[in-house]
């Protein structure tokens, strides 16, 4: 069991839901190509909001909280 800890350490996890074109239901190809320009990505997934910023303004939104995450993504694409 050690041993299995030991290995796992330091590895970097995460879940990419990824569907083939023949496992993908009717509602998921609806999903993916409504999100044509990210705009369900980036608010479900605050990981792909930090990385569509420029490299100094990911520095500064590690003091943002989800509501303000989403505030500023809800008024940008009111004044869109």
């Amino acid at each position: 069991a050690s041993q299995r800890v030991a290995s796992t350490f330091g590895r970097r996890c995460s879940s990419t839901a990824v569907a083939t074109s023949s496992s993908e239901t009717l509602s998921q190809k609806a999903w993916r190509w409504a999100d044509i320009t990210g705009f369900y990505t980036k608010w479900h997934s605050r990981r792909a909001w930090i990385l569509d910023l420029d490299p100094p303004s990911r520095a500064a939104m590690v003091m943002v909280t989800e509501y303000e995450r989403k505030l500023l993504l809800w008024l940008t694409w009111m004044n869109f």
